[in-house]
């Protein structure tokens, strides 16, 4: 009995995991993440070796990767001393204020492509109801048309 109980619990557990799994939005954030790294190591790549080299060879020659603070061990004297990279720490904030542009750029044009959405999806309803409004016109316009015959045959016969 205990035996049947765990299969079957285990079998739910695994239906349930595959239904998550297949389920759309879990495939698209996995997409999504790879899509990511991916960015993020070319946007890296971008900084290292594209844009902070001529941004050294300004500021007279300095290699940001090599930008260091070294602090002497004053407790530890036999430990070799700490250092601090901060040129590594200054092209780390240049990839960030990439991608983060990058990304401002691109939720803005989806942005904008939602707008064109809503104002195509509103004309549609607007065209919707035009049409509607001429259809009741013509009805409206026959309706006349009848009212009108019937008025010139009554005035026949009453004559």
């Amino acid at each position: 009995m205990e035996v049947s109980h765990v299969t079957r619990c285990c079998c739910n557990f695994c239906k349930e995991f595959k239904e998550f799994v297949t389920r759309g939005s879990v495939l698209d954030l996995a997409i999504g993440i790879v899509i990511g790294t991916a960015f993020t190591n070319v946007v890296q790549s971008f900084v290292d070796d594209i844009i902070t080299p001529p941004l050294g060879l300004l500021l007279g020659g300095v290699d940001f990767a090599n930008l260091t603070i070294k602090m002497k061990n004053f407790v530890y004297t036999n430990q070799p001393s700490v250092v601090i990279r901060y040129g590594k720490f200054i092209q780390s904030c240049l990839t960030l204020f990439i991608i983060a542009m990058a990304l401002f750029c691109i939720i803005k044009a989806v942005n904008q492509l939602y707008k064109i959405a809503a104002k195509k999806k509103e004309k549609k309803k607007t065209d919707a109801n035009t049409e509607i409004t001429e259809e009741v016109k013509v009805l409206r316009e026959i309706r006349d048309l009848l009212a009108g015959k019937s008025s010139m045959a009554l005035t026949h016969v009453q004559v």
